[in-house]
């Protein structure tokens, strides 16, 4: 789903987390590489609270930029701030559509 070799090892290309700063708060973000031509696959990126079982929130779009290379590098934001929750986590979750 992100066009990495399965039989290649290391980290690179793998999703991202960071922080951005957005009108004053900071909030946990998740930036991730996809190919453009993957018709039936789509992508979410959901936060939670916990590692549990349920992930209640889907995090929010924060930008999306064509590499001009058949990929587009796509940022997704917390719905909460650093500091408002003890902690969060995002993830990005993948499934077929077809």
């Amino acid at each position: 789903a992100l066009g990495l070799a399965p039989k290649v090892s290391g980290t690179a290309g793998l999703p991202l987390q960071e922080t951005t700063e957005i009108d004053g708060p900071r909030y946990l973000t998740l930036t991730f590489t996809r190919p453009n031509n993957l018709g039936d696959v789509a992508y979410h990126v959901d936060a939670a609270g916990d590692l549990g079982v349920e992930w209640p929130d889907a995090a929010l779009p924060h930008g999306s930029v064509d590499n001009g290379d058949g990929t587009s590098t796509e940022t997704y934001r917390d719905t909460q701030p650093i500091g408002s929750a003890a902690r969060r986590f995002l993830r990005l979750r993948v499934e077929l559509t077809d």
